[in-house]
């Protein structure tokens, strides 16, 4: 299995994905944690603690706001699957089935508000 850690690093294992919207890529844990300090003003680093997105849950559900808000996700006047995988990770087929599930059931609980 391949794991997003950086070119030749070695570290992908420690990016593989967490959260609530399974982040991945050392590239993606450093975004998540200048994005999250920028929006809250701490002080975390994602890439030197990667488990802070599956183990604080306050952490996981802002992380994910953030790249919801980030990538244009709120403004979506059509909010499915397919919009938001080709805006997040550009149609992982091979997680696309289970990702849709989940997907279905997180969207049937919250209400979006628009």
């Amino acid at each position: 299995m391949l794991y997003g850690g950086g070119s030749g690093s070695g570290n992908g294992i420690d990016y593989r994905g967490r959260g609530l919207i399974h982040t991945t890529w050392e590239a993606n844990y450093k975004n998540a944690s200048d994005n999250y300090n920028k929006m809250y003003g701490t002080n975390y680093n994602f890439t030197k603690n990667p488990t802070f997105l599956s183990t604080d849950h306050q952490i996981a559900v802002r992380s994910a706001l953030i790249l919801f808000k980030t990538n244009g996700l709120f403004g979506m006047s059509n909010f499915n699957i397919n919009d938001v995988s080709k805006k997040v990770n550009f149609y992982d087929k091979k997680s696309f089935t289970k990702r849709s599930a989940l997907f279905d059931k997180v969207n049937s609980v919250i209400k979006w508000g628009y």
